[in-house]
């Protein structure tokens, strides 16, 4: 019989780039763990001008230090993006961003609010 603790906590930060394609972003999600299998990043919701355009579902984190990942997304300048991170078994990060084809390094976030998951999430 063995007991394991997992200390839970949420991703440290998110980042998104536009990239040269314009309709082409790289998110960057820093969620540093010691087992990517029993804590990682479990699900990512893409939000656009607040509907939901994308999720991406995971079983692991890819490595130790977060997720990379790359995703197409039609957008004009002034449209609003909210990026959700959720962490299993619990955690949760909030970034939005706006877009400005001003912009020569691409999207910067404009908010991060950090939060422990929904408390329907935490519950058994």
């Amino acid at each position: 019989f063995m007991v394991s603790f997992v200390h839970a906590h949420n991703p440290e930060s998110i980042e998104l780039t536009r990239l040269k394609d314009k309709n082409l972003f790289k998110l960057n999600v820093k969620h540093i763990t010691h087992d990517k299998k029993d804590h990682y990043i479990k699900k990512i919701l893409i939000y656009k001008n607040g509907t939901l355009q994308e999720t991406f579902t995971y079983l692991e984190q890819a490595g130790l230090s977060g997720r990379v990942k790359e995703f197409p997304l039609k957008v004009s300048d002034g449209d609003s993006l909210e990026i959700e991170v959720f962490v299993h078994p619990n955690g949760k990060l909030t970034a939005s961003f706006e877009v400005d084809s001003q912009e020569e390094s691409g999207v910067k976030s404009a908010e991060e609010k950090p939060s422990m998951a929904d408390e329907e999430d935490a519950r058994p």
